[in-house]
């Protein structure tokens, strides 16, 4: 139950106000705080109001940033009921969770109550890999999403996600002049005066105001606006970081375990967050113990063709122009089934929807074909034929035994795809699955991915493939854990990848609702492409238009901002270079649907980047002798640098991007290139 403040009648509110007025003339401010801080009124009424106590030393720390964990805990107190908080995990959580909604939110973390009802009241939607990121600093962006969510307030929408909910404080005077840009990473100061001004209803005090895109207004100096980059926020807020009816001092402990960016339709990561710290380790128990030969793979096959002579089709600014549309909101010609991200920008699944590689073992298991919502199904005719020759609905289909522990992709939740290869290097093959399952209630009851464990229980599709040979299904319709019929390795950035210095060959990646017109008997050359073996059958594109499963994009040679302006690509991080040139030089192919423009690259779980700290920084942009951050392992803080900045490409540039359904390109930073050649 949210908390709610009401004001009967003017008179009582002004008796209301004055009141207070005088309280905060007595009432004893922070060590750190003078009554002529730009935020002091605001400071001193969420302290009044029990929403923060500050620091154990009496400190407030106004110039210091704040992270995501700390954010989401002050505005859930600023909301809501403490009943409702401390009740929030046992109603809306099972026995056996290890994590609460997402990966790096461990249900025992100081923090896990407070993201439960932000997630349960939608005031926070996470990244669409899954992941929440509660030690990263939250930037204004970000904020301002996420207090107009908690404060209930109706926004519209917008092809610019953030767009409505700036204009809402706007509206309501409740930007600190302190804030200069979209992206400007908060203070704890300019948190409670956002918080003060709405929770108060202030609105006679100067402003920052949005329009057009831009804010205007701000303050070239400030009191607030020191420099915090040195400023020790290890110790936290005792409010902040502990149950407000309690002082349990066991709960200060900030050393949370933090996971990685995705992309932004729901919290934005235009800041760089790759230097960000943890002092918890990663555990190292999935980490794979093998290395794979490049390339893999046979080198006549799509994934090792180059694109960079392809021609473009003749349709190519009319395919992109349908991609954009989509991307921007646009629903009009896709199945019920599927969706739009309104973003439109790349992504990199790397820790949830990704895929994790671990190592086979020379033993075999028969598991059942039964998904997430314990259905049972039929695989594809290649398991039938060679793994089970017996096999009938629900399987049992033999596999290999996995070698250690392993963990299909998450989040942790039958919304995960659970995807999973066990590799076995002797034999070269692949073992790719859909929704396998390590946890289970019972048969075909299994509590979904994102879950270790060391046997595979069930999956939802299993397939088999010699990575030494075509990385196809065609010219057989079958489906494997990709919806278009190719292997997970296909395609997938790795990081033998990036210790050989280049990305050499084609990516894999997935579209909102590739293209389908025969929905009752799609046809090669309509509906997929080689190397697809089959076409989407439930998250499809009847546009004439709609790229289809198999067709394959190149990233022309100058790339554009959202504003269409030339990026300079020497602003960026080595990794995203070699990105960008490996997307140039082999192009990628559409391998399934997805909520984004998604591409994929091994999980950070079982990924290890065999580099010194050097050779990293110099990867992600540091300078040499920078020392890493201890809770990422160096391939996540590689690729999460990646994921960061492919953010800042857009599809395209271009006009009436607020009607998605008539949007037009001015600028496209992609082109649809002939298909590849069958070997």
């Amino acid at each position: 139950m949210k908390k709610t403040i009401q004001y009967y009648l003017p008179i009582l509110f002004a008796v209301i106000v004055s009141t207070y007025i005088l309280h905060l003339n007595s009432y004893a401010s922070f060590s750190d705080v003078s009554s002529d801080h730009d935020n002091f009124t605001a400071i001193q009424y969420i302290q009044d109001e029990e929403i923060v106590s500050g620091y154990p030393d009496g400190s407030f720390k106004p110039n210091s940033t704040i992270n995501r964990a700390e954010f989401a805990k002050i505005i859930v107190e600023s909301q809501f009921d403490q009943t409702d908080i401390n009740d929030c995990l046992t109603d809306n959580t099972q026995s056996g969770w290890t994590y609460a909604f997402f990966p790096d939110v461990p249900m025992d973390s100081w923090f896990a109550k407070y993201v439960c009802v932000a997630k349960d009241n939608d005031v926070i939607g996470g990244y669409p890999d899954g992941s929440f990121k509660p030690s990263d600093n939250i930037n204004f962006a970000e904020a301002s999403k996420i207090i107009v969510n908690a404060f209930d307030y109706t926004v519209g929408t917008d092809a610019v996600w953030y767009a409505p909910f700036v204009e809402e404080l706007s509206d309501r005077s409740a930007i600190p002049t302190t804030i200069s840009k979209l992206d400007k990473t908060i203070t704890r100061g300019e948190m409670a005066e956002m918080i003060y001004r709405l929770d108060a209803e202030v609105t006679d005090e100067a402003s920052v105001t949005y329009s057009n895109g831009a804010l205007t207004g701000a303050k070239t100096t400030s009191t607030a606006m020191t420099d915090t980059s040195s400023t020790d926020t290890s110790t936290p807020d005792t409010t902040s970081m502990t149950d407000s009816a309690t002082t349990d001092t066991s709960a200060t402990d900030t050393t949370e375990t933090t996971s990685t960016p995705g992309t932004s339709a729901t919290d934005t990561s235009s800041t760089d967050t790759s230097s960000t710290t943890s002092t918890t380790p990663k555990s190292n128990t999935l980490i794979r113990d093998f290395k794979f030969s490049l390339p893999l793979f046979s080198s006549d096959s799509a994934w090792n063709q180059k694109a960079s002579t392809a021609n473009v089709l003749s349709n190519s600014d009319n395919q992109i122009l349908s991609l954009y549309r989509v991307m921007l909101g646009d629903t009009s010609s896709l199945s019920e089934a599927a969706s739009s991200p309104n973003w439109q920008y790349m992504d990199i699944g790397y820790n949830e929807y990704s895929v994790p590689i671990s190592r086979a073992s020379n033993s075999t298991t028969s598991v059942p074909i039964c998904n997430y919502e314990g259905e049972l199904d039929y695989s594809n005719p290649k398991v039938v034929e060679s793994v089970a020759p017996n096999y009938g609905e629900g399987g049992p289909a033999t596999i290999p035994v996995p070698a250690g522990k392993v963990r299909p992709s998450g989040p942790q939740s039958t919304d995960a795809d659970g995807h999973l290869v066990l590799y076995n290097p002797s034999t070269f093959i692949e073992y790719d699955m859909w929704q396998a399952t390590t946890v289970s209630d019972g048969k075909c009851k299994s509590r979904g991915g994102g879950l270790e464990g060391t046997s595979i229980l069930e999956a939802g599709t299993i397939d088999f493939f010699d990575v030494r040979k075509e990385g196809t299904n065609h010219p057989n319709p079958y489906y494997s854990a990709r919806a278009a019929g190719i292997p997970l390795l296909a395609g997938l950035m790795l990081p033998e990848d990036v210790e050989a210095g280049e990305i050499k060959h084609a990516l894999a990646f997935a579209i909102p609702a590739p293209h389908i017109v025969n929905t009752d008997n799609p046809a090669e050359g309509v509906d997929y492409f080689y190397p697809a073996s089959r076409a989407e059958e439930s998250f499809y594109n009847t546009d004439p238009n709609a790229i289809a499963q198999g067709q394959r994009l190149r990233m022309k040679q100058t790339l554009v901002d959202e504003e269409g302006n030339t990026i300079d690509e020497t602003s960026l991080a080595p990794i995203t270079r070699m990105f960008i040139k490996a997307f140039r030089t082999y192009g990628g192919y559409v391998v399934d649907n997805a909520t984004g423009f998604s591409f994929y690259a091994e999980d950070i779980h079982t990924g290890s980047l065999d580099l010194t700290d050097d050779e990293v920084n110099q990867l992600i942009g540091k300078s040499a002798g920078t020392p890493l951050p201890s809770g990422k392992t160096k391939w996540e803080l590689v690729i999460e640098k990646l994921a960061v900045e492919v953010e800042l490409i857009p599809i395209a540039e271009g006009e009436n991007e607020e009607t998605p359904k008539n949007a037009t390109i001015t600028t496209s930073n992609f082109e649809v290139v002939e298909h590849a050649a069958k070997p």
